[in-house]
């Protein structure tokens, strides 16, 4: 015992590519690289970037905020306390392939906006949205479904769904089956 090493990680991030949407990181890629033993982080502040019910952290080992035609390729994130790899905000072209992610604290790869940025300076409601041009043909309306409290969701002859393309199935092939463990139900 004289001669043990203890070794704590103390960094959340390994690697931060912090540009601008201006003034972009560029053509930068990383790969085969080994990340690990990253500091945890889930006492770290978390955001909840969509006015929702989930939150994130905001930070990764490896971290790309403002950047454009960069890469993780063919990397290991082992052991990592939070997120492996965090795409913040205004990035173009950003490419994770061919990675490996084990025993992360969060998520392997998030790419998350920031409302403001993601939604402009303004909040729009579904007709001033349209009026930018987004979601011309989309349907927001009841599916109709037969009976979800008995699992039966396909819709009735009248849904709104049906006149967009969607085709009733078959329901009794799909969720949980009768012969799966009842500690499963």
């Amino acid at each position: 015992m004289a001669r043990t090493v203890v070794e704590a990680p103390v960094l959340e991030q390994l690697v931060r590519f912090a540009g601008t949407q201006d003034r972009p990181i560029e053509h930068i890629a990383l790969e085969g690289f080994r990340f690990t033993q990253t500091a945890s982080t889930f006492l770290a502040p978390y955001d909840v970037p969509s006015l929702s019910d989930w939150a994130v952290h905001r930070g990764g080992a490896v971290f790309l905020e403002g950047t454009q035609s960069c890469a993780v390729r063919r990397c290991l994130f082992d052991v990592v306390g939070g997120n492996a790899v965090f795409i913040n905000d205004s990035n173009r072209t950003a490419q994770v392939s061919e990675c490996k992610f084990t025993e992360t604290g969060d998520s392997a790869v998030c790419l998350v906006g920031t409302l403001g940025v993601t939604n402009g300076s303004r909040r729009v409601d579904l007709e001033g949205w349209r009026a930018l041009g987004f979601d011309k043909n989309s349907v927001f309306a009841d599916p109709l479904f037969v009976d979800p409290s008995k699992n039966d969701y396909r819709v009735k002859p009248e849904s709104s769904a049906l006149k967009v393309g969607f085709k009733n199935f078959e329901m009794g092939a799909w969720g949980i089956q009768d012969h799966f463990p009842a500690a499963l139900r």
